[in-house]
């Protein structure tokens, strides 16, 4: 089933930078980050129309709840992926976004967010030691 844009307003930005999806009815947020925000912010736009999101954010869609993105930090250095997360990280424990929103739990080196897990592979601290799975790194 397709719902018409829950997803009201994306930032125009498209720099590197923590973002914040906001439900407007409850004030859950669901804290990413990304290396081209508004390109990211337009996929997470395109999978909650489909309901190809976040169980939980899909069940707010389900209840007619809609919702705004804004930009929590606009990041000017190229950071590793790593150094990024551990942002997005910090962000998500000040706003409690685990417990009282919409990400899922952090687990060593892992931030698990709806259906994407970015993991940490091997010893160094670069991207190229940093893998995206969808449904799981296995």
């Amino acid at each position: 089933m397709r719902y018409e844009s829950p997803l009201l307003s994306i930032p125009d930005y498209d720099g590197i930078g923590i973002y914040a999806i906001i439900n407007q009815s409850n004030n859950r947020m669901y804290i990413g980050s990304a290396k081209n925000v508004n390109a990211r912010l337009q996929t997470h736009k395109r999978d909650m129309r489909n309901l190809r999101c976040n169980k939980k954010i899909e069940a707010d869609i389900k209840k007619g709840h809609h919702f705004v993105a804004i930009v929590l930090e606009e990041v000017k250095e190229n950071l590793a992926q790593n150094e990024l997360l551990t942002k997005e990280r910090r962000f998500s424990e000040t706003f409690n976004s685990v417990r009282q929103g919409y990400n899922h739990m952090f687990v060593n080196n892992s931030i698990r967010g709806g259906d994407k897990i970015i993991e940490r592979v091997g010893g160094g601290s670069n991207d190229a030691n940093t893998r995206v799975c969808r449904n799981g790194c296995g």
